[in-house]
């Protein structure tokens, strides 16, 4: 949606809290004219079954899968930012949520 507006493909877009913000600090032409207080999205971190990482800092060093921009990438951050990561500390694949889900069955 963001990306929609900020090429002018349309006018107006709903999203949620999250891509605003990365769109507007990557400088894209958006601006937010409304907000809706309301619960916020689950988050979850699947490993596979067999993962020796138990915890958030158990992801160093390996591939992290998330959706670029989105409430998934920020609380990604906000989770390695709480054990003393960051992204430059996790092999950080940004995919589109079919190729996530591919890739996690895939191992």
């Amino acid at each position: 949606m963001v990306q929609s507006i900020n090429a002018g493909a349309i006018d107006l877009a709903s999203a949620s809290e999250i891509p605003p913000i990365f769109a507007i600090e990557s400088k894209a032409s958006v601006k937010i004219i409304a907000t809706l207080k309301g619960p916020t999205v689950g988050q979850v971190v699947l490993v596979p079954k067999d993962s020796t990482a138990k915890t958030i800092a158990d992801l160093k060093g390996k591939k992290v899968g998330y959706v670029k921009a989105t409430t998934a990438h920020y609380f990604l951050i906000k989770m390695l930012e709480k054990v003393g990561l960051t992204m430059k500390d996790i092999n950080a694949i940004p995919l589109s949520i079919p190729d996530g889900l591919s890739a996690f069955r895939k191992g």
